[in-house]
């Protein structure tokens, strides 16, 4: 695994490999001043297979940049598969600026945590109240499924499944892992674990994954203020990396009063305890596994 940007493949088919790309790294609320480095989207990471199969987990703000530039691709793509790991403003947000709505090839399947599908669409028909935003669900031209899942495994194709699990955080929230062929990335956000250790759920799930992107909101020292607020410190996150024995760790969800050079210190802290550890950068591409893929930069 490494990561590239910008990235060009040389190779005009890339078999049994996944990209894992960043569009929103920034947790809580978007933000401005710090838009360089990494980022103010918030949260919303590609994950796309050499079948192009297409998931997005979260559709934070940083949903809007990937919804222009999806439709500048040339490639074939109708079906885009959304799993939401819960419903706090800062995870669906970019559904209000996401083009692809808009347009009818598009065929968009919306997984969300809940007990039924009318549940799921129950809750976007209320996030759409005309009182506070112009667009029905009824003006989409896009077909818009909504699908609820609980804890288990989904299967998208013969290759292709998510599996999921709750954690702690107000309101619940869900562990994402996604599986394509040999290969897993695990996304832990929002997360705050028991005070007294790991929640075992999340290490099972984690367990020798390639990628872990886990909330990082807090550095060990500002956990005791925000107990209750339903985040992790970057320190829980690599010691859940040893205990799991994952291949790489991805900081996630970065605290919106944290400067770039905050975030670098984290980042070096971070990897003084677990060697693989990159915080998340808007635009950052991760490829599974590095091998088959050539890039320039």
């Amino acid at each position: 695994m490494d990561i590239f940007y910008p990235y060009e493949s040389k190779s005009k088919k890339l078999m049994n490999t996944l990209k894992i790309k960043i569009w929103g790294s920034r947790g809580s609320f978007p933000i401005t001043e710090l838009n360089e480095s990494f980022g103010g989207e918030t949260s919303c990471v590609e994950v796309r297979t050499s079948d192009n199969d297409l998931i997005l987990l979260d559709m934070g703000t940083g949903l809007r940049n990937f919804g222009n530039s999806l439709i500048k691709e040339k490639s074939n793509i109708k079906d885009i598969n959304i799993f939401l790991s819960h419903y706090h403003y800062d995870h669906i947000l970019g559904f209000l600026m996401f083009v692809p709505l808009f347009i009818d090839k598009f065929n968009i399947n919306i997984y969300g945590p809940g007990k039924s599908d009318d549940e799921i669409k129950t809750k976007f028909e209320a996030f759409l109240n005309p009182s506070f935003w112009p667009v029905d669900i009824d003006m989409l031209n896009a077909k818009i499924n909504f699908k609820h899942y609980s804890s288990g495994k989904i299967k998208i194709n013969e290759n292709l499944q998510i599996i999921t699990c709750k954690h702690g955080h107000p309101g619940g929230a869900n562990t994402l892992r996604v599986e394509f062929d040999r290969f897993s990335v695990t996304y832990v956000t929002d997360c705050e674990h028991p005070s007294s250790h790991l929640n075992q759920n999340i290490i099972d799930i984690a367990k020798g994954t390639d990628i872990l992107i886990h909330d990082a909101q807090y550095t060990p020292e500002q956990m005791p203020k925000y107990k209750g607020w339903g985040h992790s410190s970057w320190e829980q996150c690599t010691d859940l990396a040893l205990q799991a024995q994952v291949k790489k760790l991805v900081l996630f969800h970065h605290n919106p009063d944290h400067s770039n050079s905050m975030l670098e210190k984290i980042e070096k802290d971070a990897q003084s305890k677990f060697t693989n550890t990159l915080s998340a950068r808007e635009g950052m591409e991760i490829f599974i596994p590095k091998e088959v893929l050539e890039a320039v930069i």
